[in-house]
């Protein structure tokens, strides 16, 4: 009874903030276990447990701490709150694990955040080439920061985009929220198609691309490379409009498709080209 009550809480209320609270206090837990010895987990736990105080009243701060994942210790450089839900996203929760692919040669991760997602890539597929996608340039100070400790990984800062320029780039306080089609002040960032990121890389094919870019996955749709894709596993942010989402998976035409999630939620997918095809759990 105590869970319904707190499960169906409405928003802006007591119940809803208690909500909010109880789920933190779980995040908090189980991204704790990812320290590399006792002090790390306590520090961890600390650290996270105050994110939310931390970054309402005095900002987001970068902090070190020493993770263990797969056997590799790394000091991470975290930031705001959303850095540790990602870490619980990928790397507790392995929301990339069933990705239909054994023995990938080149990973893009386009939307790298701080890097976490690099690491989890480099945990899982050791003999592949990963490259990470970030244009916000705050995060990037992380991501630099975090992905030169892992081997064959490199970063690149720059925007996909629906052409080859300049574009305003809208910072957010929370890294997973900045996007091209944000608020407040814009910060001018490189932007590239994905085809031409593609030649820049010089990539012939991908075999993995994730995605997490806050709208701009719409860019992925104008290229005239998707063939060159293998999996394609990320979220679709389509604002909550029916003729976004449905262009936007029409144009997978060439892919199966696994979706998760309906207009105005959350939603993941899953593409594979057909001659990889396989199930997703």
């Amino acid at each position: 009874m105590l869970r319904r009550w707190v499960t169906n809480a409405p928003g802006r209320t007591v119940r809803y903030t208690f909500r909010l609270a109880v789920r933190w206090v779980r995040v908090t837990m189980r991204v704790s276990r990812l320290g590399a010895d006792w002090h790390s987990r306590l520090k961890l736990l600390a650290l996270v447990a105050l994110m939310p105080l931390r970054d309402r009243l005095v900002g987001p701060q970068a902090t070190s701490v020493r993770l263990r994942y797969r056997g590799r210790d790394v000091n991470w450089m975290l930031g705001p709150k959303s850095d540790a839900s990602v870490l619980d996203q990928v790397l507790v929760r392995n929301e990339y694990a069933h990705t239909p692919i054994d023995d990938p040669r080149v990973i893009l991760d386009l939307g790298a955040h701080a890097g976490i997602s690099l690491l989890y890539f480099r945990g899982a597929y050791p003999a592949a080439r990963v490259i990470g996608i970030e244009p916000d340039p705050v995060t990037s100070q992380r991501l630099r920061r975090n992905a030169g400790q892992l081997e064959g990984v490199e970063v690149h800062e720059l925007a996909l985009a629906d052409r080859d320029e300049e574009v305003r780039f809208f910072s957010a306080e929370q890294g997973w929220a900045s996007s091209l089609e944000g608020d407040g002040r814009p910060v001018p960032v490189r932007g590239r198609t994905l085809d031409t990121l593609l030649d820049d890389l010089g990539l012939r094919e991908v075999d993995l691309l994730k995605v997490d870019i806050e709208g701009s996955e719409f860019a992925l749709i104008e290229s005239q490379r998707l063939a060159d894709i293998g999996v394609i596993i990320g979220e679709l942010h389509d604002r909550g409009s029916s003729g976004r989402r449905a262009r936007f998976f029409s144009a997978l035409h060439r892919f199966d498709l696994n979706v998760r999630g309906g207009i105005g939620e959350h939603t993941t997918f899953l593409a594979t080209r057909r001659s990889r095809a396989a199930p997703y759990p």
